[in-house]
């Protein structure tokens, strides 16, 4: 976001790996209303970069669980600071997971959205 070298969406599929355990993939095209081939290929560049991981799922085997890595975690950590750093305290990561993180990223990124 802003400087750095991820869009809105990679951002935010690190927040919500951060937040939310027990996500599968299907699980982030669902909650963020993304195609499935655009997030694998995210999938792919942050497994490549070693920011997340996939285990099975202890309920069901054949679906993958999606967790961020040490290394993930340090990467959210470096762009929650920036983008608090570049608001000036005007922004705030809690209320930003109440009010918006509800929002589909279809719904975001339209013309008309908030």
């Amino acid at each position: 976001i802003l400087k750095s070298e991820y869009s809105l969406l990679e951002a935010r599929i690190l927040f919500e790996l951060f937040y939310q355990s027990s996500l599968s993939a299907s699980d982030l095209v669902k909650q963020l209303n993304v195609d499935p081939a655009y997030l694998s290929r995210i999938i792919k560049k942050f497994k490549k970069k070693h920011f997340i991981a996939r285990s099975p799922s202890p309920e069901d085997s054949r679906k993958q669980i999606l967790f961020l890595t040490d290394k993930g975690r340090e990467e959210l950590k470096i762009l929650i600071s920036d983008v608090e750093n570049t608001f000036s305290g005007s922004f705030s990561f809690s209320a930003y997971r109440k009010n918006v993180v509800s929002i589909p990223y279809s719904k975001i990124t339209k013309k008309n959205a908030i």
